[in-house]
């Protein structure tokens, strides 16, 4: 092949991958490919935190009875945490910091808003969810929602797994009627997960005495003696249920 037919076929050859190259272009699908404002928008998500509550920065006293010294040092307190907000609004610490002071004001609602936002920050804000699901246990009742967020710190914070269970064993017990019959059960999760708590065995015997289930009440002073045998004041109750069913 002569030089001359070399650079024609070349030619060639470069103007047939360049027209493929450009038909490919037009019809290819390139759905998946980021547009420059999908791009902006995903790096300024990593940016800014979500919008703040509205009104987060209002103090709200629906607690007349408060004591003046307390108030004024809440009131301080809380001043400085919006000014912390305003410079660190990721700062969960300082949302659940607002919620407490909220809810000592008896602003239920602000404090729920504080906490929420400190979750939406921290999924596993610990002493948040704690607060939220009390919030929804006594003040503001849901309690499905107390359930579920108690469940959560169960599944996600052994260290205070144990409180957790507490909470939910009297959510089942005074206010879930529906789930009153899971009261025992989730106290006997409770000892699975921590063998050495002898005492959950004593709380599930007086919760069977509140119920006045003798018999229940029996089995599980029994059970909770054999691990700890030198509790009085179990003993004592159980000899009192064994002589009054004589």
């Amino acid at each position: 092949m002569t030089k001359k037919h070399f650079i024609i076929v070349f030619i060639f050859l470069f103007l047939v991958v360049l027209i493929a190259g450009g038909i490919r272009y037009f019809f290819v699908d390139r759905s998946d490919i980021p547009s420059p404002n999908d791009i902006q928008t995903s790096s300024s998500a990593t940016t800014f935190p979500p919008a703040v509550p509205e009104g987060y920065d209002i103090l709200i006293n629906k607690n007349p009875a408060m004591r003046e010294d307390l108030k004024k040092n809440l009131t301080d307190k809380f001043n400085g945490t919006i000014e912390g907000l305003k410079t660190d609004s990721w700062n969960s610490l300082l949302w659940y910091d607002l919620g407490s002071i909220k809810y000592s004001f008896e602003d239920y609602k602000g404090a729920e808003s504080a906490w929420k936002y400190a979750i939406k920050i921290d999924p596993l804000a610990t002493f948040a969810l704690m607060n939220l699901a009390t919030l929804y246990q006594y003040k503001i009742p849901d309690y499905p929602e107390a359930e579920r967020i108690l469940r959560i710190v169960i599944e996600n914070e052994p260290k205070i797994a144990m409180q957790a269970y507490s909470e939910l064993f009297d959510l089942y017990r005074y206010r879930y009627k529906e789930k009153a019959n899971l009261a025992e059960g989730v106290m006997l999760e409770a000892y699975r997960e921590f063998p050495d708590q002898h005492a959950i065995l004593k709380t599930i015997a007086w919760y069977y005495l509140e119920q006045k289930n003798d018999t229940k009440a029996i089995e599980y002073f029994e059970k909770f003696l054999a691990k700890a045998p030198g509790d009085a004041s179990a003993q004592e109750e159980l000899d009192r249920l064994k002589n009054s069913s004589l």
